[in-house]
């Protein structure tokens, strides 16, 4: 530790995480919190997201105005201890496939920053839907981070952007929540340019049983998948460890499978045109 933190509980700080809070606490960074907030009380959310909390110990009750965003692991992963004897985070981290190569086909810097922002806004709608349906503030006390009682948001938001998704989440819900976000956000990139003959087709294809086909791998065939895929899809990494073990080291290995995820996707694409 390089310096003591002000506060009553006396914490030792690494320089990390003396930065973080410096920055948060002087500069800001984005406002997620505030984004979120106002995300669930446009798409009628707020209600589900905070009548799920509930806790006897709590001594002010669950409202927008009281809730706070959250400052370590520690508070993430005891959203766990509701469900589980141990207490973990799941980070995850999610990019599109071949977004490149589409924005290489648009011709004007209009089309480009119109694409780009669509991208964003599923991005972050598809994160917002999945936090909501599956989270809840939880009340915090007696944690180091969390001198003075209050409710948390049990989420923090690295990265949200058309690049990508840096995600830190309880780990008891990290599986499932992944897999709505990848979905939602290809639902969002639906092309539904097919008609109900090539849907029997399709159906017969994935139950083994494409009559007269004897090359899986033929135009006429990828041509049905492909046209039944999102315009789009994303990629992922998800790493579900101990609130303990350090950060860097879950990066490294949430990376490595994001890489293993986007050759995956690559090589769907090029063999079966499967975005």
């Amino acid at each position: 530790a390089i310096t003591e933190e002000p506060m009553p509980s006396e914490e030792f700080l690494c320089e990390a995480c003396v930065l973080k809070r410096s920055t948060g606490k002087s500069k800001g960074l984005k406002n997620w919190i505030s984004t979120f907030e106002a995300f669930l009380q446009e798409h009628g959310l707020a209600d589900e997201y905070l009548g799920r909390a509930k806790d006897n110990k709590a001594t002010k009750p669950c409202t927008i105005e009281n809730l706070d965003a959250v400052i370590d692991f520690t508070q993430i992963a005891s959203f766990t201890a509701e469900n589980a004897a141990a207490e973990f985070i799941g980070i995850l981290y999610a990019g599109g496939n071949n977004i490149n190569v589409m924005l290489k086909e648009m011709e004007t810097p209009t089309q480009y920053r119109q694409y780009s922002n669509r991208i964003y806004a599923a991005m972050q709608d598809s994160t917002f839907e999945a936090l909501a349906q599956n989270l809840h503030p939880i009340w915090c006390e007696g944690l180091a981070a969390t001198p003075d009682p209050t409710w948390i948001h049990p989420f923090e938001i690295v990265q949200l952007n058309s690049d990508g998704l840096f995600l830190i989440i309880p780990g008891n819900k990290a599986i499932q929540m992944a897999f709505q976000i990848l979905r939602q956000f290809e639902q969002r990139f639906s092309s539904y340019r097919y008609h109900d003959s090539e849907i029997q087709t399709m159906q017969r294809y994935q139950n083994g049983n494409l009559p007269g086909v004897t090359d899986w791998r033929s135009k006429d065939v990828s041509g049905i998948i492909a046209s039944q895929q999102p315009a789009l899809s994303l990629s992922a990494g998800l790493v579900i460890a101990d609130k303990q073990v350090p950060i860097h080291f879950l990066g490294a290995l949430m990376a490595k499978l994001f890489k293993s995820a986007k050759r995956k996707a690559k090589a769907l694409n090029s063999q079966w045109g499967y975005r």
